[in-house]
């Protein structure tokens, strides 16, 4: 799912590093670390923990990282995946750690996990626990803040506990004190969590139970099989539950099974099932009722085997219902034209998939999905549903099991429905508890009922203790902490006054759906300028663009062919003919992933501005306008670049200063516009609203007919303009000082104040504030080099 979305997302080609590559590349240069041959990798846990010479590879100078990210860092808990991310840690500039588990259910967990990416101020796990109660209490605290009933009283409570905050004191205001006391007393700086019910945006889950009339031959038949799996002892382990779900799967995917071992094969005739399924028909029952109340609806279908999705095919074409199959025996491109297909309104509206389904793809233009058979392990079902329940999902997520009485899948799913509750509830956090069910089932399938009640019992309690484990003791400092608010809608302020959208309602609004429909007005504005660009640029190339004539809504077709009269497009092979078919709106490519998504980044999208940046139309130009009730105007508009001091590493990123200096100097390109006069050349803000509009551009003679001083004009102009150019730049680097100078005083206030909740010994303390004054000395040191850089210009003429 990484390769892919990364692809398909952010056009970033990664490299899937396995044991096969990694050898392979060992082979090809026995003197070079596989590791370091590629930027971009992905790879798994699996392979580092198995071999001590990847660990070390992975933690070799020679591969150093700029980013490491582990996803389900969770599992780092094991000593060699534990040893695997030390090693990485201390190899990397940049350490992500991804986990849903909740710090409440696995202390100790956390601990090591903030020792990965602080190591030297990590507290030690006595300190942690500490510090897990002091938090405990101030959440308290907090929520009572929250609350909002008696902001005073809980005000004066925390200011009570926070003697020494001046500024706390001074605060009356209960946005703004949560603000703060987020900022100041949260557990770990290095902690953010995103809960899903502060994300928002999620669809209800729904369970329905569609109950199976068990035939009486076919109960005789399956209660044969069952004890000659018992009965016969080479048959345990992996192998007898994989027997067990096939025979509670499809008469074909258990015969499949048995044909496949040894033991059972000679009695395959004996333990032959009847082709009349009573699950089949329910099924069936169950796709008639939702045609008949949303004709055409999309019905996702899973089923562990494959024999079991291939007979299902079969059986619904009998009865005229085509179905598409999605298995791991597809290319990629087969299984994205299946995804197609059963996107299609007009395509099959049945798609059977195989546990593969439910990894890396998004279906939430779907909202039924069946369960033909369901996995013993409640993380395989949680990875199903959420291939529906996702962002973007309108409905809610039509869940449907099939209970069969007597059968151990009926058993299955009570205790996936009622003792750990996966079908309305997301299981994210509940790994410290859940990762024993599925070996437990396959202990439990061939024991009495009774047994499986007990066990079904017992689980049911712990579960429900450890969500209200999280429940009660959840951090609301770390919720404030999951977005800047305050910052998210400045930041929707300045894009709206750059683009120039127009806020609707009330200024003073800030709902949370408000500033969520403000900001998908900047992204689609941002989106419809993208595709104009582009696309002009392409036509102005001879590159074919249709947005309209043989594409679907919201797509655009770029086509290569004998039109194109450039001999090449800098990063693009233009060579061959071909149409790349994708869209610049990001909804329609989330939800239709077999197309481009034509975002920077993409090959195309960033060879036609490296044209136009470089090649004949992108430095500079010449246009007239006309203004009603203005004089006449001859002149040049300049774009400066502000430019940071060029550090050893050129590679980008934020470990350098330079780097970050946009945070304080504002925006990194400067617009002037230097006018002719009897004077001389002079810059001046009065035409900036009139240049802002379309003009006529002007070629040849006809730009020394519009301005015949041109050529006498630019140098002086350059001159004037350039001077202008400096003294902006002097002022927002005075601003920018100034700037940098408060945030380090505001740090290292919050650092006194933190570090006293936190514990922190002096010698931490110490090492956190040099690295402040660390940062702050370096983006002083690079601000002082930040020079002006001439970048375009473009000569105008306004009325003849």
């Amino acid at each position: 799912q990484w390769l892919v979305e990364l692809l398909h997302k952010f056009h970033h080609m990664f490299t899937l590093m396995d044991g096969e590559r990694a050898t392979a590349l060992r082979q090809e240069d026995p003197t070079r670390n596989p590791w370091a041959r590629h930027d971009l990798v992905i790879t798994s846990l699996e392979l580092l923990q198995r071999s001590a010479e990847h660990r070390a590879d992975v933690a070799d100078p020679e591969a150093a990282w700029d980013l490491v990210i582990v996803d389900e860092a969770h599992h780092l808990k094991g000593k060699r995946a534990f040893e695997a991310a030390q090693g990485l840690a201390a190899n990397a500039w940049g350490l992500l750690l991804l986990t849903a588990t909740p710090m409440q259910l696995d202390p100790e967990e956390y601990h090591g996990l903030l020792t990965l990416i602080d190591p030297r101020t990590a507290p030690s796990q006595e300190a942690f626990a500490q510090r897990l109660q002091r938090q405990e209490a101030l959440g308290q605290a907090v929520r009572a803040l929250e609350a909002g009933d008696d902001v005073e009283a809980a005000l004066a409570e925390l200011r009570r506990r926070f003697p020494d905050d001046a500024r706390l004191a001074g605060l009356t205001d209960r946005e703004a004190a949560l603000t703060h006391l987020a900022e100041t007393y949260s557990l770990s700086e290095q902690l953010l969590r995103n809960r899903r019910v502060k994300v928002g945006g999620f669809s209800r889950r729904v369970l329905h139970r569609h109950p199976v009339t068990v035939d009486p031959v076919a109960h005789a038949a399956r209660e044969k099989a069952l004890q000659a799996i018992a009965e016969r002892g080479r048959v345990h382990g992996e192998v007898r539950s994989r027997l067990i779900r096939r025979l509670e799967s499809s008469p074909a995917a258990f015969h499949a099974a048995v044909s496949r071992n040894e033991t059972l094969a000679p009695l395959m005739e004996e333990l032959a099932l009847p082709e009349h399924d009573g699950k089949l028909e329910a099924f069936l029952e169950v796709l008639r009722t939702i045609d008949q109340k949303e004709p055409g609806t999309r019905v996702l279908v899973f089923t562990e085997a494959r024999e079991t999705l291939e007979w299902l095919q079969k059986q619904l074409g009998h009865r005229g219902i085509e179905a598409l199959g999605y298995h791991g025996e597809l290319s990629l491109l087969e299984r994205d034209r299946q995804v197609a297909r059963f996107r299609d309104p007009e395509g099959p509206r049945v798609l059977i998939c195989t546990e593969v389904g439910g990894e890396g793809r998004n279906f939430q233009f779907a909202h039924h999905l069946v369960h033909y058979d369901l996995p013993w392990s409640p993380a395989a079902v949680e990875q199903r549903i959420g291939r529906l329940d996702r962002i973007g999902q309108t409905h809610d997520v039509a869940i449907h099991c099939f209970e069969a009485p007597g059968t151990f899948s009926a058993d299955v799913l009570e205790i996936l429905a009622d003792a750990v509750g996966v079908f309305d509830q997301t299981v994210g956090g509940l790994d410290a508890v859940l990762e024993e069910v599925e070996g437990k089932l396959s202990e439990l399938a061939l024991a009495p009922p009774a047994e499986r009640e007990a066990y079904r019992k017992a689980l049911r309690e712990r579960v429900l203790e450890a969500r209200a484990q999280v429940e009660r003791a959840y951090d609301p400092l770390l919720d404030a902490r999951s977005m800047d608010r305050p910052a998210v809608t400045s930041l929707v302020q300045r894009a709206e006054v750059r683009l120039g959208i127009e806020e609707e309602g009330d200024e003073a609004e800030d709902d949370a759906l408000g500033l969520e429909e403000r900001l998908l007005g900047v992204a689609r504005e941002l989106d419809e300028r993208l595709e104009e660009a582009v696309t002009g640029i392409a036509r102005r190339v001879g590159i074919g663009v249709d947005t309209d004539e043989q594409v679907d809504a919201f797509q655009c077709a770029f086509h290569f062919g004998h039109a194109l009269n450039v001999e090449a497009l800098p990063g693009l092979d233009v060579t061959n003919e071909r149409t790349i078919l994708g869209s610049f709106w990001r909804d329609t490519a989330m939800e239709q992933e077999e197309l481009e998504y034509f975002a920077t980044g993409h090959p195309l999208v960033e060879a036609l501005f490296g044209f136009l940046r470089d090649g004949p139309f992108g430095r500079s130009a010449f246009r007239h306008l006309e203004r009603r009730g203005g004089g006449r105007w001859r002149g040049m508009e300049l774009i400066f670049h502000l430019v940071p001091p060029e550090p050893e590493d050129t590679a980008p990123g934020a470990r350098v200063p330079s780097r970050q200096l946009s945070r304080y100097l504002g925006a990194s390109m400067l617009e002037l516009v230097v006018i002719a006069t009897p004077e001389g050349p002079k810059v001046t803000t009065e035409l900036n609203e009139t240049l802002e509009k379309p003009g006529q551009s002007l070629r040849g003679d006809a730009v020394l007919a519009a301005f015949p001083e041109l050529p006498r004009f630019v140098e002086p102009a350059l001159e004037v303009g350039q001077r202008a150019a400096e003294a902006l730049l002097a002022e927002r680097s005075k601003a920018a000082r100034t700037a940098i100078e408060a945030e380090r005083t505001r740090t290292l206030e919050r650092l006194a104040l933190a570090a006293a909740h936190q514990g922190l010994d002096a010698e931490a303390r110490a090492a956190r504030e040099a690295e402040v004054h660390q940062h702050a000395d370096a983006m002083l040191e690079a601000l002082s080099g930040v020079t002006v850089r001439l970048d375009a210009a473009a000569g105008f003429s306004i009325n003849r």
